[in-house]
């Protein structure tokens, strides 16, 4: 680049040595003259093939500066395009290295919470073990207040079957059998069950009374327990003889009795609900499972 400068230097020196002893040579001329002769001496001075050998090397120094210009802007943009992808990729390390990190810190305070779990865990095993044991030994041992589906069953069969006179529900008595209601739809048959009873044993006389045995019934059929099934739709049958639940509750009853392979009492039940209840939906049903009986 310096070279270059330097050419291009004395070449400019060069044709302003050669105009200028061209002008002193005008100028020196004679007064004489004339005009003409003046301007063919010009024109031979132009037209010197030193000058326009001169004039084709300055014009090819400045292309070819302006190449070197131009392959200088080339390289720096280069430049800066690796400047950039540089400084990406060390951003990226960096990242890379404060997520190593932070998983190193996250595994070693795992490792310390797991150390400190097992410790605690080999301290209390024996407590545990303690627990469990008192556990089992409660378990093997049932209250007398506490319900089990043996004791649901014979509740259901040693309820009284005498005709009760009902009235309208009360909204307490409305709340507690919703509250057990719930308990159907929510599959805790047992507990279902439990709530069912307590039930009948505290509002024997409401209007819900019915109902609440006649569902205890139905739980009691999901169990597959039939015989306590076969109790609970009785007491709708023969307590509640009024309840507009006692076709189903027969129907049910009738479903009992052939689970439990009492077939006659079954085809007994189905007839008698026929007879009874005719138009009812009940009573279809039953037609159809009198016929496969039959």
């Amino acid at each position: 680049m310096k070279s270059t400068r330097i050419k291009i230097s004395m070449v400019s020196a060069g044709v302003s040595l050669a105009l200028m002893v061209s002008s002193f040579t005008v100028l020196a001329a004679p007064p004489q003259s004339s005009v003409e002769d003046r301007l063919q001496r010009i024109e031979r001075i132009i037209e010197n093939p030193v000058l326009l050998q001169l004039s084709r090397r300055l014009g090819d120094q400045q292309r070819e500066i302006q190449e070197l210009q131009d392959q200088i802007d080339f390289l720096k943009r280069d430049l800066r395009k690796m400047n950039s992808r540089l400084d990406k990729r060390y951003k990226e390390t960096d990242e890379r290295l404060s997520s190593l990190e932070e998983i190193t810190n996250t595994l070693k305070n795992q490792s310390e919470q797991s150390f400190d779990l097992q410790s605690q865990k080999s301290l209390s095993l024996n407590t545990v073990n303690d627990i469990r044991n008192e556990k089992e030994s409660v378990l093997t041992e049932t209250p007398d207040n506490v319900s089990t589906p043996e004791k649901q069953a014979n509740n259901m069969k040693d309820m009284a079957l005498e005709p009760i006179v009902t009235r309208p529900a009360t909204e307490e008595e409305s709340d507690a059998y919703h509250v057990a209601f719930d308990l159907i739809k929510k599959a805790q048959y047992d507990e279902a069950i439990t709530a069912f009873q307590g039930f009948l044993v505290q509002y024997p006389q409401s209007k819900l009374a019915s109902n609440a045995s006649y569902w205890a019934g139905e739980a009691f059929y999901i169990k597959q327990d039939y015989q306590a099934a076969l109790n609970a739709f009785n007491v709708v049958i023969k307590r509640y003889s009024s309840s507009s639940k006692v076709a189903d509750a027969m129907l049910r009853a009738g479903d009992c009795l052939d689970n439990l392979k009492q077939l006659n009492e079954a085809k007994n039940i189905y007839a008698s609900l026929i007879a009874i209840y005719p138009k009812t939906r009940a009573a279809e049903k039953a037609i159809k499972r009198l016929t496969k009986l039959r």
